[in-house]
């Protein structure tokens, strides 16, 4: 299966649970997806103008049945797996790679779990002390579509890009994930509908100083337009296209105005 086929079961599991239809088992490459997110969550600044992810060991728990195990493991525990997924991203962020990372997997989840399908849990052997580390300050205009606003600044590590604001887990139970641009989830607007709940996302890399722009395996694709020329993103992709002030990003039908208004100090 493609990745344009999973991303539109992905799709479907989400818009079951806003509808409150009953949610379907996701596939394990959103679960990985989900939890190299999760661990972006936890990077944070440590002094010299670095980030750190200061935790040694990650255990990741899933819910899987045990005729199903087989294709879950050889996606998650492959060479292009999890731990390789997790180790790329901390190595993009300027953090050490020497993480751990152990997944486990049970019939059904338990009472005590952070998410419906998996469980994280993080294990911290080592102190750094954290600093506050010079961020650009950035805006997004809104060019097409409908958002809660017309222009978000920003001065953070990472920017998440969707329809409405908070997407819910597949149970409802908790907000899986919140979208700093939120564009709506009116269908008067055609433009905004064509954006993913879960689209894209922009991350700071401080060794580089310079942002990122990654699809979040997206329905109708992100691209960038600049100086009158697509690129395309692959879907899913933990590679992304660095972004330049002045970039229009496309996200669906939708599009923004990136501008980086201020360099970090």
């Amino acid at each position: 299966m493609g990745f344009r086929s999973k991303a539109k079961q992905f799709e479907k599991l989400i818009e079951k649970k806003i509808s409150g239809g009953a949610a379907a088992p996701p596939e394990p490459l959103d679960v990985l997806r989900a939890v190299v997110d999760d661990v972006q969550d936890r990077i944070v600044p440590a002094s010299g103008g670095r980030m750190t992810f200061p935790y040694d060991d990650v255990l990741v728990r899933v819910a899987v049945a045990p005729e199903a195990r087989r294709s879950w493991k050889s996606t998650l525990d492959g060479p292009s797996g999890m731990e390789s997924a997790v180790r790329a991203l901390l190595k993009r962020s300027g953090c050490d790679a020497g993480v751990a990372l152990r997944v486990r997997y049970a019939d059904a989840r338990s009472d005590d779990w952070t998410h419906d399908w998996f469980h994280l849990e993080y294990h911290r052997r080592r102190a750094e002390q954290t600093v506050a580390v010079p961020i650009p300050r950035v805006q997004l205009a809104v060019l097409k579509g409908v958002a809660t606003r017309k222009r978000y600044t920003f001065q953070s590590t990472r920017i998440n890009i969707g329809r409405s604001a908070e997407v819910l887990s597949a149970e409802q139970s908790a907000v899986a994930r919140r979208n700093d641009v939120a564009f709506s989830d009116d269908k008067i607007d055609k433009a905004s509908q064509t954006v993913s709940r879960v689209h894209a996302h922009i991350s700071y890399h401080p060794a580089e100083r310079a942002f990122w722009l990654y699809d979040d395996r997206s329905l109708k694709g992100t691209r960038i337009v600049r100086d009158g020329a697509d690129l395309t993103l692959a879907k899913g992709s933990p590679r992304g296209e660095k972004l330049r002030t002045g970039d229009e990003i496309q996200v669906g039908d939708a599009a923004l105005r990136f501008t980086i208004l201020e360099e970090a100090g």
